[in-house]
């Protein structure tokens, strides 16, 4: 799945590639990849942060 992040920038993209069960690989433009997870006790393997971790990471960023 690709989105541009800004309509006036489309350069700006966000790439996700799910890998397997819960787990996604997601890159931003040039970086990455950012594992996204969930923990094991809701059926992930708890590679990576809960996708509302990383929301929270963008709040307090």
């Amino acid at each position: 799945m690709t989105a541009p992040i800004h309509p006036k920038n489309p350069e700006s993209r966000v790439k996700l590639f799910w890998q397997e069960g819960t787990q996604s690989d997601v890159y931003v433009r040039t970086h990455g990849p950012f594992t996204v997870d969930e923990p094991a006790v809701v059926g992930g393997t708890d590679t990576g942060p809960r996708p509302t971790e990383y929301l929270m990471i963008g709040y307090v960023g």
